[in-house]
């Protein structure tokens, strides 16, 4: 379902940094190598406007809450 979704999906470590990222999300950023955002900060890819929303929903979920 992740491979096949038309949506951007990311794995990102605790500390932010890019894990993993589906076909869908490489072509939206235009990567069509993986290693390339491999490792790479998830803020480098989230408009500046929705950065501190993101920090906080990424904080409560590393701590197993809701990410709402």
């Amino acid at each position: 379902m992740i491979e096949a979704t038309p949506e951007c999906v990311k794995l990102v470590a605790a500390d932010g940094k890019i894990l993993e990222m589906n076909p869908a999300g490489l072509a939206i950023l235009e990567a069509g190598d993986p290693a390339v955002l491999r490792g790479a900060s998830v803020l480098d890819v989230i408009a500046p406007e929705f950065r501190q929303e993101w920090r906080a929903n990424h904080a409560r979920v590393c701590k197993g809450e809701s990410g709402d």
